[in-house]
């Protein structure tokens, strides 16, 4: 179990199968991450990510969000190690649609960049968002990340931004 004084990560679980499929099937929540699944690929795509957790390597980690005063669960935060570099893990989160604009996010992100940096041996943490998606901008200025780079999507046609944590500048978020 990850924690901070607020919020605990718990890696996902059979137990987890009804807030997976809220999220992936929520065009408000799916807005920004990509397609909005209907509930058989959600199951699919769940039981894939249930696997993942066993693995000795595994290619990807997902984590429910969960409140330490009611110990309701609201969202995921999921890392992806690059597969060109195991150096890279790029990170993300997708919150239930009643408890965005909390600071959940935020705070989840911040707790799972910390973990990262200091369970793996990591060289940088990458996010990467819609450019139209402000909410995303602003938890990574505010968690330290700097601008790498602006890109078009091939598949969405959308522009991209990369976001950057190198391990030089991850000592302002070990406080």
């Amino acid at each position: 179990m990850i924690e901070s004084e607020l919020l605990y990560l718990t890696p996902i679980s059979k137990e987890d199968t009804q807030l997976f499929v809220e999220i992936y099937t929520d065009p408000q929540v799916m807005q920004f991450v990509g397609p909005v699944l209907n509930k058989d690929k959600a199951l699919k795509l769940f039981k894939q990510c249930v696997n993942q957790v066993a693995k000795q390597h595994p290619q990807y980690l997902f984590y429910v969000i969960n409140s330490k005063h009611s110990s309701e669960k609201f969202g995921i935060v999921g890392l992806l190690w690059n597969q060109q570099s195991q150096k890279s893990i790029e990170l993300g989160v997708m919150i239930a649609k009643t408890y965005i604009n909390k600071a959940y996010a935020f705070k989840a992100l911040k707790l799972l960049v910390k973990y990262v940096f200091m369970k793996f041996n990591v060289q940088e943490v990458v996010m990467i968002c819609e450019e139209s998606n402000t909410a995303a901008s602003r938890i990574s200025k505010g968690l330290g990340f700097r601008k790498k780079e602006i890109f078009v999507d091939k598949k969405t046609k959308q522009r991209k931004i990369i976001w950057q944590k190198t391990v030089k500048i991850f000592g302002d978020i070990k406080k």
